[in-house]
């Protein structure tokens, strides 16, 4: 076993309230701010004091990047920037929280709407075309490069383990009754996860048709949304934070005239301001008569005043008039 440094030593909520103080922290309310500490815990809070902290730079002044993998991760001292309280800091943490309620919201009526799609166009080849295996492409039907098993193979035994331990009501009645159970049924297991999986194993005819009946101008871009909003649906689940979320890779935008604004920041295709776009592109196919982009706009205008935080972080060119 590789040494490990040693963890850094337990403080009680009294201490924690020091160390902010000493840091530069502005606590306004001390019995609040312990309050929130033992509601929330220190270190998920930290998450959102970090961009507070002060910028290190070099002897010309230059930032400094906190590594060669992540240039866009500034490194950070200790200290706190002048003006940072922990009212703010903890306003940015519920603009979070609320953001993330209404992301859950407008992937709940997408992921379902996909999987209606895909229950249909499938279920017209099948009825239980999620064991069909030519419908998959042929790259993840077999092994490569040393794996024990093909990607195929592993979404199969992850989905049998889906139906297996279901305790749906329509999936306990085709099981008492010994009925292969079709597609239509069994999706109502399906995460989002398992569901993206499914789409991206697809042969190109498939993912093409169920795409168009979506929008004919997503065919080369819907896999890598599912991708993208998949990433975005667990971090809303698991209450990680998402504000200044940064995508592993850059979002596709289609030539049509309300993604015409998102890659005016070099940034956006990778920040949530760009899902917030292709979020309600989709919606507004599901719902024409959906209010979610003006709640989220309305939502944007709370976004409290904290050092080193601006709109710029979630994508918007401006850093200060939403773009939706």
């Amino acid at each position: 076993m590789p040494y490990l440094l040693p963890a850094k030593p337990f403080k009680s909520y009294d201490q924690l309230l020091e160390l902010l103080k000493a840091r530069g922290m502005v606590i306004e309310d001390d019995a609040r701010a312990k309050r929130k500490l033992a509601q929330v815990g220190y270190y998920r809070l930290s998450g959102f004091w970090f961009p507070c902290r002060a910028i290190v730079r070099d002897s010309s002044g230059a930032t400094i990047p906190k590594s060669i993998k992540s240039p866009w991760i500034l490194r950070r001292g200790e200290s706190f920037e002048d003006g940072t309280t922990f009212n703010a800091v903890f306003d940015l943490y519920k603009f979070d929280k609320r953001l993330r309620l209404l992301m859950l919201d407008a992937l709940e009526r997408i992921e379902i709407h996909i999987r209606s799609i895909i229950a249909h166009e499938l279920g017209r080849r099948s009825p239980i075309a999620y064991k069909d295996e030519a419908l998959i492409a042929d790259k993840f039907r077999f092994r490569y490069d040393g794996m024990t098993k093909s990607k195929w193979t592993e979404w199969t035994e992850r989905h049998d383990k889906k139906l297996a331990t279901s305790k749906d009501d329509c999936i306990l009645w085709h099981r008492e009754q010994a009925k292969e159970i079709p597609i239509w049924v069994a999706i109502e297991t399906w995460d989002f996860g398992l569901m993206t999986k499914y789409y991206n194993m697809l042969k190109w005819q498939h993912k093409d048709t169920i795409a168009k009946r979506i929008d004919p101008a997503l065919t080369n871009q819907f896999g890598n949304w599912l991708n993208s909003l998949n990433i975005l649906r667990n971090k809303c689940a698991h209450h990680a934070r998402i504000w200044n979320m940064r995508l592993p890779n850059s979002l596709p935008f289609p030539s049509l005239p309300c993604f015409s604004l998102v890659p005016a920041s070099s940034e956006t295709p990778y920040k949530i301001h760009g899902l917030i776009t292709i979020i309600w592109f989709l919606m507004q196919k599901i719902g024409p008569n959906s209010d979610w982009r003006s709640r989220v706009r309305a939502e944007l205008t709370t976004f409290p005043k904290v050092p080193n935080c601006t709109l710029r972080a979630m994508g918007f060119p401006t850093g200060e008039s939403p773009l939706l």
